[in-house]
């Protein structure tokens, strides 16, 4: 059985209050992945065996994080055995410290219906879309990396926005007629 520690009580409090921000931090690593509550459960037990090593007074959220992008790259380390298409380190490290500093605290429900959405895209138009704007690639970048003209790329992201911004629509218009 586990030793109980004198800030436990507190832990658990941090831990309810930034719950809804590890989740978007998770899916802003993981877009489109099934594995994502998975992956904050594990998180979630990760943090727990190692409360004793934080410390009170510091940045709880960050610490968090930093746990979760742990448990994020050997999420991907283990896709990448399973021959799965992972995103390469150096994207995920950059995803992640974006997605830390900007934080998901009150972005609500467009971050939520944003998410549901990308996750609804095909996998290489989720690709292309989170490598241009969270990885900051250009379209000229894309297009070398695919083989395409850059005038196809900048088609194809102005195609995956339209689809995205209709997915949106439909479901704060979903929400607000309270279907969902």
């Amino acid at each position: 059985m586990e030793s109980s520690h004198p800030n436990d009580d507190r832990i658990v409090q941090l831990i309810v209050k930034h719950q809804s921000a590890l989740r978007a931090f998770l899916i802003a690593l993981m877009p489109g992945r099934a594995d994502v509550e998975d992956v904050m459960q594990e998180t979630s037990m990760v943090i727990w065996q190692k409360r004793a090593k934080f410390e009170p007074g510091t940045d709880f959220k960050a610490w968090m994080f930093s746990i979760a992008r742990f448990q994020v790259m050997a999420y991907w380390r283990d896709q990448k055995r399973r021959r799965e298409s992972p995103i390469p380190d150096s994207l995920l490290n950059q995803l992640a410290d974006q997605a830390a500093t900007e934080g998901f605290e009150g972005i609500g429900e467009r971050y939520r219906h944003l998410g549901e959405c990308i996750q609804t895209l095909r996998p290489e138009d989720r690709g292309l879309v989170l490598r241009r704007h969270l990885a900051g690639a250009t379209p000229g970048q894309l297009a070398d990396e695919l083989g395409r003209t850059s005038n196809s790329v900048r088609v194809s992201l102005h195609r995956i926005r339209n689809v995205l911004r209709l997915c949106m629509l439909r479901r704060a218009k979903m929400m607000k007629e309270g279907l969902s």
